[in-house]
């Protein structure tokens, strides 16, 4: 199950990617 590591690592990518947005967005506020 190679898709479910893409995915897996795919969306640990996303949630590092929306916690730094939030934190930049926060940030500039």
């Amino acid at each position: 199950p190679l898709l479910v590591i893409f995915a897996l690592r795919v969306a640990v990518q996303v949630k590092r990617f929306t916690a730094r947005m939030e934190q930049v967005h926060f940030g500039v506020h």
